[in-house]
Parts: structure tokens; sequence; C-alpha cells
């Protein structure tokens, strides 16, 4: 008996009917645009989680590079201090530090 049902499920499933529906363009769109934005989400999320041990060793790179130099650490201060320097002068900070060496 229970196999009778099984068949009967899917022959009932496997019969398609004309659907009397319509979805008109609008909803489709609606239905696209939240779809893509849904999977741009998911994308960018795990290029962010996957990136980010990248960005540290960038940053890590940067801040042992800077205290070879014996430059002072880069902080938010210091880098907008050396652009408003830069933008005065015309020349970087590093520029001004490398000149001083020789």
């Amino acid at each position: 008996m229970k196999w009778q049902q099984w068949i009967c499920a899917l022959a009932c499933l496997t019969i398609a009917i004309p659907a009397s529906a319509y979805i008109g363009p609008g909803a489709g769109i609606s239905f696209i645009g939240s779809l893509f934005s849904a999977l741009l989400v998911v994308f960018l999320s795990i290029v962010a989680v996957f990136s980010w041990p990248l960005r540290y060793l960038w940053r890590r790179t940067r801040r042992l590079i800077r205290e070879a130099r014996g430059l002072p650490p880069l902080t938010i201060e210091n880098d907008r201090a050396e652009d408003e320097d830069e933008e005065l002068t015309g020349t970087s900070a590093q520029q001004e530090t490398a000149s001083a060496r020789n």
C-alpha cells in the first residue's frame, strides 16, 4: 500500500496543468534585483573575509619598512600632517627625511 501512495504522489507531481497566473515585468525585475543584491552581499562578504589577511600583511609590511627607515609610525594624525606638508611645500615628509640623511 505504501508504494501505491508514492506512485500516486509522483504522478501528481509530474502531471503539469497550465498555470493561469501572470507575473508582470515589475515583479520580475524586483525579484531579479533582490536576487542580484543578495548574491552581491554574499560575494562581498566572502571577499572581505578572505582579503583580511592580505590587508593585514600589507599594513604590517608597510609598518616594518617605516620602522626600518626610521620613520615614525603611520597614524591618522601623522598621515594628515604629511598630506598638509605635501600640499604646502610640494614635497612629502619622506622625501625631506631622505634628503636630510644625505
